[in-house]
């Protein structure tokens, strides 16, 4: 066997790659092409060895490696794709230089300035029946929770001690949900208290209520998102028709479906052509026995990762945190504190800072660092950090494969 050394062989810092039980991922982040190897020990070692941080991407070849027609047709891609190349051994007597691309961690940066871009009041808790078929939709998405006890609201004392923690902020939204239309003066105090900052403020409720009632909290907050459910009967129709007439606010609603089935999205679909519905979002609710809805409309498949295309940031970003939760903070009614729906509290605001509550996430927490290295089959995937990061549907079923990929 000719084990001389035959030639550098490098690859571009903007090239993600990731092997995984002799399967390979090559992904170009500039140009968005993709080299995919299934079972090819010859490539998947020489790949692995590219991606040791020890070697820079950089590895040099044999003789023998790089006279294998696996090889040459391998390198010969890589060129294709502008992935990599090979330097004749002539052209340096040392092992070329090159950049590792690495995500950069700032770990001492614990304050809220640092890390808050969202929080989400639920301002009460409903008992009512109409909630009650949706009882577990708080953990899937933003969404009233349902308790079957008598109704709790959060105090005013919370949201005013949180708001001063956050008042001089730059925080991107402030999310207000309600198992119903809260009383005037309710409105008017969070109203006040949040007027003239730069946050953006959104009422989540069910659409049960008036057009009157739905314009009232227009008036008083900047986006109003609305959650339907099917089927709607005639007055719901009628709520909806009279809501849609008025085009100098609903400009400013975002409508949400809640699906369960097929006919859902096909009812859904209809109401939006009928009523020239601009921003209208689908919102799939889990059930206990609708997993084949979810496969045929939530799952994604192999080419659906490769169309979404992400940057080199998109996947640095991916390797450190999630991206769902990173950032957010959800405040129930009792005052706990969580950073995600489906996780125990980290604190409670009645009698902790938003900035020790913080440090708890970051230094003990889970869900802001949930990723999908740490879930199976996610963790021998070698699209792991393609995919959207582990979202609440996934937590929540304790399902981390919402794909076609892995079955």
């Amino acid at each position: 066997m000719n084990n001389s050394r035959a030639g550098w062989l490098s690859i571009e810092p903007f090239v993600h790659g990731v092997v995984k039980n002799d399967q390979v991922l090559l992904y170009n982040t500039v140009n968005k092409k993709y080299l995919i190897y299934s079972g090819l020990t010859e490539i998947s070692e020489i790949v692995q060895q590219l991606l040791d941080p020890s070697n820079g991407y950089v590895y040099q070849l044999t003789d023998d490696q790089i006279k294998s027609p696996v090889i040459q047709k391998f390198i010969a891609q890589l060129r294709q794709k502008y992935m990599g190349d090979v330097f004749a051994p002539g052209w340096s007597a040392s092992k070329p230089f090159n950049i590792i691309p690495e995500p950069v961690i700032k770990k001492g940066l614990q304050t809220i300035e640092h890390h808050l871009h969202e929080i989400t009041f639920h301002l009460d808790t409903g008992s009512d029946k109409s909630l009650e078929r949706f009882k577990d939709a708080s953990k899937q998405f933003i969404y009233p929770m349902f308790v079957s006890h008598a109704a709790v609201e959060l105090s005013d004392d919370i949201i005013h001690s949180v708001f001063s923690q956050i008042s001089a902020l730059p925080l991107a939204t402030i999310n207000f949900v309600s198992s119903g239309i809260m009383t005037a003066s309710k409105l008017e105090k969070l109203s006040s208290m949040f007027a003239g900052t730069s946050f953006r403020r959104k009422f989540h409720m069910p659409f049960s209520q008036s057009d009157q009632d739905c314009r009232n909290v227009l008036k008083k907050f900047d986006w109003l998102s609305l959650y339907f459910s099917f089927p709607l009967d005639r007055l719901q129709i009628e709520k909806l028709t009279a809501l849609c007439q008025h085009h100098d606010h609903i400009q400013h609603v975002e409508f949400y479906f809640i699906v369960q089935k097929s006919e859902d999205v096909d009812q859904a679909i209809e109401i939006i052509r009928q009523f020239s519905i601009k921003q209208a979002f689908f919102k799939p609710y889990f059930n206990g026995d609708n997993m084949q809805f979810f496969k045929d409309h939530v799952f994604i498949t192999e080419e659906d990762v490769k169309l979404s295309q992400p940057s080199q940031y998109q996947i640095f970003s991916r390797m450190t945190m999630n991206e769902n939760d990173y950032g957010k903070l959800i405040i129930l009614p009792d005052g706990s504190v969580l950073a995600n729906m489906n996780d125990k509290a980290v604190g409670n605001a009645a009698t902790e800072s938003l900035e020790s509550i913080i440090r708890q996430e970051i230094s003990s927490g889970k869900s802001w660092i949930r990723m999908r290295t740490g879930v199976n089959p996610c963790s021998d995937c070698i699209f792991q950090f393609l995919c959207p990061p582990i979202s609440n549907y996934e937590i929540y079923l304790n399902r981390f494969n919402f794909c076609h990929i892995h079955s």
